[in-house]
């Protein structure tokens, strides 16, 4: 019994001898099998085991489970047959087939499909079990469901077993009774099997055809409607099989192209390849899927997992489509280089055909070579040619290979060769220079035997062929026989297709500018050259050394990107060779790039090009262009001679063909083009695909792939029916008649009218073609510079870095000295106080840091003398006389690939630094020096000071640490990992065990991180001096320098806030006894804490789609404050309006910095993340399950403040309010107005796609047109920001959502004031941008409806409030508002809600009640004996009365009508919301009032302080300076509730100051929120977000909003 444990676990081989009965030597095979893993080993021995000891017994269900187990495994079954348990097992299961239910029956199948079984006997028996459960059923109705049919039409395709058509007619046939109902898998099954089996309608008269087509036809209908429900990997795989099956999809290829865009990223390695070839297989060069695609699989986590012969396939696809995406190419061949061992049979010849077909050169094709020689022996003819062809299109001269054993292979089985195999050889070889004339012969006569002529191309590369041994091997033709002429006869076939290109006539100009003799397109030989030029007998030609030719003439050409190699730039193998028979022609040959040259300015400068080309060959004399107008010398373009046949012509043609090497539009590449002397219009080549002003492209071209720039292959699919091609060309003609009459004519599509890409009145835009806003002319070169360092590295307590990727890094770890405590990331509850007490946001900051645990004083200084040096101090104080010893440990790193050098400065022979001074004041210094990747080379200057008695100790460290692209979950910026890691006890002294841990003294090549540490229990001084290409000073000049710039920029910081928040003005409050000079102090320490929280992150954001499936998107910069240091260091689009507030009154432009960069997170959709942990840094610190984002859940644009506030000052006529933000930027009031303007322009675009995205992805189903919150549930609506404010029980589709509305509501008025502004005065270069985004929309009207559905949806009982549609409701008519579960995760009679036994969640992951009184969601909850899963509410029978309600909460949501302008001050609804506000004892005091602020939920409302108690009571920073700005307003207006509103407005501005100066005095943090009844500050601490809007409120500066739409158009009252 032991062996069998051992060999069930899987830990022992099984023994020779074994303990089961049957005898036969092939029962004992599992020794010789081939185990991927030991997992898979244990899987195979134990199901055999199983089956060897207890068939006999089995039930069916377990032989078919075991049957499953095997084909989970990598074994298949030609091997597994070695075992005669397995044998049986099949034996069994074809027996007892009829048994089978119908699960069983698919999981057998889908097994043999799986094992590749073979046996047709099994498959047939399987197949009629199939039958025997669907057309034969007994009651008629089939037991199988439709996804299980399909899934045996799948599985009898995978294995590829050939089973009578019959059986396909009928399960098709049941298929077609109901295929409504089909699943995006339903539909690829279909098509897979329908493949593999080679049904296809060839023969209309037969019925089995016949429902072949309709079929084909229906899985085509419903994947056109429902392409939108089908998930982007169902896409691709059903698009592959249309591609397979030879079916091209038309418009719906458009569509799922867009489709797939957006969410490339969610798809796996295996789709991506499939997304490449089907795009191959429709020749659909798709412009931006492919860049997406290419970045995509560029990024590293994808290319490390990506198997070589993936990445052949789809080196494949662009070498099918001609599509040469540089970065794409190397990173393949790459990848390809360091797997060429792995490339075998097809894929070897792959590569080299693909590589060939796009112009690749580069040290791969030595190791390829070296690789066919080793597999030449195994190449089929077909691989052969493609091989050589590949090798000579990009003239890899590899004679050892191809002139060697690869001829010999060749020679060997040339009678295997077609005829357009030979010639493909021949080419290769011929362009290679590797042609043998015994090849040359014996190809010659195969060819010539076989009688096949073949196309263009075919004789064109045979004319090629010919015509090289003429030039360089005459001797090969002597003698030939008689069969040969009509080959050598086709040679000098006359061309029939060499058109004039409109660059020759450019050319002739240029050339008589020059004084040339020179004749354009004149042919020689089997060429056309573009100008060719006659060399005098007198003027010699400059030599060539290697070939010793005389040369009559200059043949220029204009070479095509085509014709030069991607990565290297070196001539591809036509042209070397076109070079190589002109030189035998005796001319010389010379190229320019015609892109280049085209590009070019004007006339002038292609004539100063061309000039420096020839002024060594020919004598020039230059003269004006102009000249040659007015003498009317204009040169026309010769016409071809005759006799020749142009190779030229059909090699450019074929190099245009493959020119498709950008991934721009190529109507991108005429933007640039000039015009000639004459005024007529030139540019690139006109055969170049999509050129405007060229030939017509053969064949169709859709509507939407015009207007997108995305041009079609110029061949149709054979398959295309006639009604597509029809519609096709009604499109073209459509577009065309468009062009005329918008007298658009042949104007690039870039330059277009934004509408006539996307219809505006459908808020969709494509955001692609948006210029990025962070590089406008917004943020000038000074403003860049002056942010480029800054304490961008809000996490840590004092971090310094630049926002360029790679930056300089410096930061500050301290710790106790025996290393239990390390203090390095902001951590909440760690410190007793650390905040910033003077901050600018720009070029200098002083924070305080109170360690009480260590008992010691922290003051970090941060300061800019300019945008290239930079000082850090570290000052060390001891609290008291208990204070313990410290270990202070600066450090420096660098990011990017970079290395930094230390080097001490002190006594010689002392180690790196030594210590100066004496007791009491000791100094040591180090220099470090580095390079950073953007700003350049460094030095740094680190300096320390101490006021010990005795010589202190000092360690340091430097090292190479991981970076974060080489280990994600670490980085430079770990430095609290890294300093742990190096920290050791020292070795014990006089037998004494030391007590402190130090850095280890070592240096480290090539390191880039250094760490110092200094311990003492005295002052100590830090001071760290950063300069960029200028020396640095001594360390008494350096510090002298720091403390005279921390000296300026103090004063200038105070003398900006006194400015900025007219501190004059102050008033001290008697309610809470808060003096002026306290209230200066907390203002000071608000503003210095939001621009001390300012930080720069970069990363890849992580996201969640539809399905689950987790993706990261394209790498990202964000530049914004966060509103917490300890508990949320990173950017939350929710919080960063609020802080924009306080951000736009101190210095305008970074506010608008901020807004550029959330902007710039936007994706196509219009989505903006609401909470962005970009990089490792801040991700390691999010909990897992907060992570990933959903693009479908919004978040309030609460950037829309700010911004409608500047928008407000640079509008106002007396100018006054812009003229002080103007100061502040550094701007007069007309040039912050400009700005401004600018800025709207830019930003435009993206902000109505952003309300796009709002108003697409969170409208209501209510017909009224209003909004709702997606995503909420019962217990939370996270999207609102309002987490757990109680909305309604039941979670209704027709819900309207009043803050939603509001906030859409105001970014309708926002938009209607910024085009209102850009359209003032006319401007030319916004009229573009207005057209678009402005008057199609027609925002006024758009708020106006808005306006009107506020007051219509939302009125409810003198208040506006949510409707929240069907509620259950008392028998009174009171909506019920408790839900019958609780907030502590406990349930059953124990837990009672109420009177009732508690309930579980079923909105949440816990919805399942267990007998222990404990919620959860897994089986041991659900499915145990007494455990009960509770029901959505509106799914129970005896839910009762339910009514169409609206909300009875009055809380901050009733507020946002008012708070955000919308409903005026004299408005009856706004009486009971200033009656709620207003102040006085608890039993008559209103119901939103409290002494400390404005109470987010009303305190009469029965979910007051209930639950997780976030927004159900507490008091918020955000919405109490919104209501104190609304009420202050409204106290300043005529109207009956004026004094209701001053009332209110004094007694809460008073009580918030209160409340967030008492818990600063208390408990020396901004807080999160607030207690209503004490006042003590709750949540993340310090929370300096919008907790520091109480700067605002203390100066007086509330929130005006004021918009265009007049009053009278109001309809609100």
């Amino acid at each position: 019994m032991a062996v069998v444990r051992l060999a069930l676990a899987g830990l022992v081989r099984r023994p020779a001898r074994c303990l089961v009965r049957s005898a036969s030597s092939t029962e004992r095979a599992t020794d010789t099998f081939r185990y991927a893993s030991r997992e898979e080993e244990r899987v195979v021995r134990t199901t055999l085991h199983e089956l060897g000891t207890q068939r006999e017994d089995m039930k069916l269900s377990m032989k078919v489970y075991h049957f499953q187990e095997l084909s989970r495994t990598s074994i298949r079954d030609p091997i597994l047959e070695r075992d005669g348990r397995y044998i049986q097992l099949k034996q069994d299961l074809k027996e007892e087939v009829k048994k089978l239910s119908p699960a069983q029956l698919v999981a057998a199948m889908v097994s043999c499909g799986r094992l590749s079984v073979r046996e047709k006997e099994m498959w047939w028996d399987l197949a009629r079990a199939v039958e025997r459960h669907t057309v034969k059923t007994k009651s008629g109705a089939p037991g199988l469901a439709h996804s299980q049919i399909c899934l045996t039409m799948h599985a009898l395709g995978k294995a590829n077993v050939k089973i009578k058509d019959r059986f396909y007619y009928r399960m098709l046939k049941l298929m077609m009774k109901n295929a409504e109902i089909w699943t995006e898998f339903d539909m690829a099954w279909i098509l897979y099997g329908m493949r593999k089996r080679r049904l296809k309608p060839r023969n209309p008269e037969q019925k089995e055809h016949k429902l072949w087509a309709r079929v084909l036809r229906a899985v085509a209908a419903y994947f056109r409607q429902k392409m939108h429900f089908i998930s982007p990997k169902g896409i691709v795989y059903i698009l592959y099989e249309f591609g397979k099956h030879g079916i091209f999809p038309g418009e719906e290829l458009f569509r799922a192209t867009r489709r797939i865009r957006r969410h490339l990223s969610s798809l796996s390695n295996r789709t991506l390849v499939l997304l490449a070839v089907l795009l191959a297989r429709f020749d659909w060069p798709e412009q931006r899927l492919l860049k997406k695609y290419s970045a995509e699989i560029r990024e590293s986590y994808r290319m490390a997992r990506m198997h070589p012969h993936n990445l052949v396939v789809i080196l494949h696809a662009y070498g099918r489509l001609s599509v040469r995406d540089v970065e794409l190419l190397k990173s393949i061949n790459g990848q390809l280089m360091k797997a060429v061992e792995q490339l075998e049979g097809k894929y070897l010849t792959m590569v080299c055909h693909s590589f060939g077909r796009l112009g690749v050169r580069g040290p791969l094709w030595q190791q390829l070579g070296q690789r066919i020689n080793e597999r030449v022996d195994w190449l089929a003819p077909v691989d052969m040619a493609l091989i050589a062809h590949g090798f000579g299109k990009v003239a890899i001269r590899d004679k050892e290979v191809l002139a060697g054993p690869f001829s010999d292979a060749a020679l060997v089985s040339i009678s295997g060769f077609t005829p357009q195999q030979l010639s493909c050889l021949l080419d290769g070889l011929t362009l290679a220079g590797c042609l043998r004339e015994d090849m040359f012969f014996a190809a010659m006569e195969e060819y010539i035997r076989q009688g096949s002529i073949g196309g263009r191309q075919r004789q064109h590369m045979m004319s090629r062929i010919l015509f090289t041994v003429m030039l360089e091997r005459k001797h090969l033709l002597e003698g030939v026989s008689p069969s040969w002429q009509p080959l050598l006869s086709r040679v000098h076939h006359a061309p029939i297709d060499a058109p004039p290109r409109p660059y020759h006539r450019e050319l002739a100009t240029c050339a008589a500018a020059l004084s040339l003799k020179a004749r354009p397109r004149r042919r020689k030989g089997p060429y056309i050259i573009d100008l060719y030029v006659p060399v005098d007998a007198h003027v010699p030609a400059r030599p060539f050394p290697a070939n010793q030719f005389t040369v009559s003439g200059l043949a220029i050409h204009l070479m095509a990107e085509a014709e030069f190699c991607p990565i290297t730039g070196e001539l591809l193998g036509p042209t070397r060779l076109r070079r190589r028979h002109l030189l035998q022609m005796e001319s010389q040959h010379l190229g320019l790039r015609r892109k280049d040259w085209l590009a070019l300015p004007d006339t002038e400068a292609r004539v100063t090009e061309l000039e420096a080309l020839l002024v060594q060959h020919v004598p020039l004399r230059r003269r004006p262009v102009a000249i040659l107008e007015v003498e009317g010398s204009t040169t026309s373009t010769p016409q071809i001679e005759s006799g020749g046949t142009s190779l030229e012509a059909n090699e450019s043609k074929n190099s245009d063909r493959e020119s498709r090497d950008t991934m721009i539009p190529v109507t991108a590449v005429t933007a640039r083009c000039g015009s000639n002397h004459d005024g007529r219009p030139f540019g690139p080549d006109p055969t170049v695909r999509g050129a405007p002003w060229g030939p017509a492209v053969p064949g169709a071209m859709s509507l939407a792939a015009k207007l997108h720039g995305e041009a079609r292959s110029a061949k149709e699919p054979r398959q295309m029916e006639r009604m597509q091609v029809e519609q096709f060309i009604r499109e073209r003609e459509m577009l065309r008649w468009y062009f005329q009459k918008q007298q658009l004519g042949n104007r690039p599509l870039g330059d277009m009218p934004f509408a006539l890409v996307h219809s505006p009145a459908k808020l969709r835009f494509d955001l692609s073609d948006v210029p990025p806003l962070v590089s406008s002319e917004i943020f000038p070169d000074d403003y860049r510079q002056e942010m480029t360092w800054g304490t961008y590295r809000p996490g840590v307590y004092f971090g310094v870095k630049g926002r360029h990727p790679g930056s300089l890094l410096f930061g500050l770890a301290w710790a106790s000295v025996d290393g239990k405590i390390l203090r390095h990331e902001c951590e909440s509850g760690e410190l007793q106080a650390f905040s910033w007490k003077e901050h600018d946001g720009r070029n200098y900051g002083y924070q305080s840091i109170e360690d009480q645990k260590l008992g010691h004083e922290l003051l970090t200084t941060f300061v800019k003398e300019d945008a290239r040096k930079w000082h850090a101090r570290i000052e060390v104080r001891p609290l008291g006389v208990k204070s313990k010893p410290i270990s202070l440990m600066p450090y420096l790193g660098i990011e990017a690939d970079s290395t930094l050098r230390v080097e001490g400065q002190g006594q010689e022979g002392q180690g790196p630094g030594a210590w100066l001074g004496s007791a009491g004041d000791w100094r040591r210094s180090l220099k470090i020096f580095g390079e950073d990747p953007i700003v350049g080379p460094f030095s740094a200057l680190l300096s320390f000071r101490s006021s010990a008695v005795s010589k202190p100790h000092f360690h340091h460290v430097s090292a190479l640490v991981q970076h974060e692209a080489d280990a994600p979950s670490t980085g430079v910026w770990d430095a609290k990992r890294h300093v742990k890691a190096f920290l050791r006890r020292p070795p014990a002294t006089d037998g004494k065990k030391a007590k402190h841990v130090v850095l280890p003294d070592s240096d480290a090549a090539g390191s880039n991180f250094m760490a110092a540490q200094l311990l003492g229990n005295a002052s100590l001084q830090v001071d760290l001096h950063v300069s960029f290409g200028r020396p640095i000073a001594d360390v008494d000049a350096e510090s002298k320098m720091l403390e005279d710039a921390v000296a300026r920029r103090s004063q200038e910081f105070k003398r900006q806030l006194s400015d900025a928040f007219e501190l004059s003005k102050l008033t001290a409050l008697t309610d809470g006894n808060l003096s002026i000079q306290a209230q200066k102090d907390a203002l000071a320490m608000a503003v210095s804490s939001l621009l001390g929280g300012l930080g720069s992150f970069r990363g890849k954001l992580l996201v969640k789609d539809s399905n689950g499936e987790l993706s990261r998107l394209p790498e990202k910069v964000l530049f914004s404050a966060v509103p917490s240091r300890s508990f949320f260091p990173r950017g939350f689009l929710w919080d960063e309006g609020f802080h924009g507030l306080l951000l736009c009154r101190w210095q305008p432009r970074i506010f608008l910095d901020v807004l550029a960069h959330w902007l710039e997170l936007q994706q196509s959709s219009g989505w903006i993340p609401r909470e962005v942990p970009l990089g490792a840094e801040q991700e390691v610190r999010v909990p897992s399950q907060f992570l990933p984002q959903e693009p479908g859940i919004a978040n309030p644009p609460s950037l829309l403040l700010p911004l409608a506030y500047l928008l407000r000052a640079s509008t106002d006529p007396k100018l006054a309010e812009a003229r002080a933000l103007g100061e502040r930027a550094g701007l007069s009031a007309d040039e912050f107005r400009k700005m401004m303007k600018s800025f709207g322009a830019a930003a435009l675009p993206r902000l109505v796609a952003w309300y796009g995205f709002l108003d697409r992805s969170q409208k209501s189903s209510n017909p009224k047109k209003c909004y709702r919150w997606f995503g909420r549930t019962a217990a939370h609506c996270l999207a609102s920001g309002l987490d757990d404010y109680p909305r309604g029980l039941y979670v209704n589709d027709d819900e309207c959502h009043l803050d939603l509305h509001s906030w859409m509501l105001l970014f309708a008025r926002t938009l209607a004031t910024l085009c209102n502004q850009l359209n003032f005065d006319g401007d030319v270069s916004v009229s573009y941008t207005v057209s678009t985004y402005c008057t199609k929309p027609d925002w006024s009207n758009r708020a106006k409806k808005l306006n009107e559905t506020l007051f219509n949806v939302f009125a409810s009982d003198k208040v506006l409030a949510d409707y929240i549609g069907r509620q259950p409701v008392s028998s009174k008519g009171h909506v019920q508002v408790l839900p019958p579960w609780r907030s502590d995760g406990r349930c059953g009679p124990q837990f009672p809600v109420g009177k009732a036994p508690g309930e579980c969640d079923p909105y949440g992951g816990a919805p399942c009640c267990s007998p222990s009184g404990w919620c959860g969601g897994s089986p041991d909850f659900c499915d145990c004996p007494g455990c009960r899963r509770f029901l959505k509410l509106e799914e129970r029978k005896n839910a009762g009365s339910t009514a169409l309600v609206h909300s009875p909460h009055l809380g901050y949501v009733s507020l946002f009508p008012l708070v955000l302008g919308h409903l005026p001050c004299d408005h009856p609804y706004a009486e009971r919301l200033l009656r709620a506000l207003q102040p006085g004892p608890k039993s008559k005091a209103g119901e939103l009032w409290s002494a400390y602020g404005v109470l987010s939920l009303s305190s009469k409302d029965k979910l007051y302080r209930s639950g997780e108690d976030y927004w159900r009571g507490k008091i918020w920073g955000n919405l109490n300076y919104l209501t104190i700005s609304a009420l202050q307003r409204c106290a300043s207006q005529s109207g009956k509730f004026k004094d209701l509103a001053d009332t209110a407005f004094k007694s809460l501005k008073s009580g918030f100051v209160k409340a967030v100066l008492g818990t600063l005095e208390r408990q020396r943090f901004f807080m999160e929120n607030f207690d209503p009844n004490t006042g003590e500050g709750h949540g993340a601490a310090p929370f300096t977000g919008w907790t520091t809007l109480v700067a605002l409120i203390m100066a007086d500066m509330p929130l005006e909003l004021d918009f265009v739409l007049a009053s009278e158009s109001r309809t609100d009252l």
